[in-house]
C-alpha cells in the first residue's frame, strides 16, 4: 500500500472527501491530500490543505475509516476552533499539552456528532483504529502514561456524548 493515492479510485477518494469537508468546514477551496511519511494527524493546525495520515499497519478497510475520521476532525476544527485562544490557555508541559488537544478535539467532535450521524460513526472508527495502531498494554506502566491524554479524552468524551470507549482503549 503507498503513502499516497496512486489511481482513480484513491482520487475518487480523496475528492468526496475534499467536498465532505468544504460543507463542514464552509471552506469551499479546501484540499484533502494524504500526506507523505505522516504517522499521525494533526486536526487542530490551521490550513488550506488537510493531510491525513494513512497507516500502512491498517487494513484498507481500517486505514479508510481512520481518513474518513481525520477529514471530518480536521474539518470540524477549521470550522469551530479557535486557534489563539486554544494556544493561550495550552500547558507549556507536554503531557498536559496533549491531554489539553485530546480534549479540545473531543469538544470538536461533540459539536460535529451531535447533528451528524455520520460524522460521528467517521469519528468512532477514527478512535479504535488510532488506538489498535497504538497497541496500549495495560500490563506495561509506560504505555498506561503514555495513554493518559486519551483516557482522560475517552472519559471526557463518554460523559459528554454518552458513547462508550472503543475496546482498543476501554481496558485502560
Amino acid at each position: 500500500m503507498k503513502p499516497t493515492p496512486a489511481n482513480a479510485s484513491d482520487h475518487n477518494f480523496l475528492r468526496l472527501q475534499a467536498e465532505v469537508a468544504q460543507a463542514l468546514s464552509g471552506k469551499a477551496e479546501l484540499k484533502v491530500s494524504v500526506g507523505l511519511n505522516r504517522v499521525v494527524d494533526d486536526p487542530l493546525a490551521p490550513r488550506d490543505l488537510i493531510l491525513i495520515a494513512k497507516s500502512l499497519d491498517a487494513t484498507d478497510a481500517d486505514a479508510t475509516r481512520h481518513m474518513r475520521g481525520q477529514v471530518d476532525l480536521a474539518a470540524l476544527a477549521l470550522k469551530h476552533h479557535n486557534a489563539s485562544a486554544h494556544e493561550k490557555h495550552r500547558p507549556a508541559d507536554a503531557q498536559a499539552a496533549a491531554t489539553f488537544d485530546a480534549l479540545e478535539q473531543i469538544r470538536l467532535e461533540a459539536i460535529g456528532g451531535k447533528n451528524y450521524a455520520g460524522v460521528k460513526h467517521n469519528l468512532t472508527q477514527r478512535h479504535q483504529t488510532a488506538f489498535e495502531l497504538k497497541g496500549y498494554d495495560v500490563s506495561n506502566p509506560e504505555h498506561t502514561l503514555l495513554a493518559l491524554p486519551d483516557v482522560v479524552a475517552m472519559i471526557a468524551r463518554e460523559a459528554i456524548t454518552g458513547q462508550k470507549p472503543p475496546a482498543a482503549i476501554a481496558s485502560l
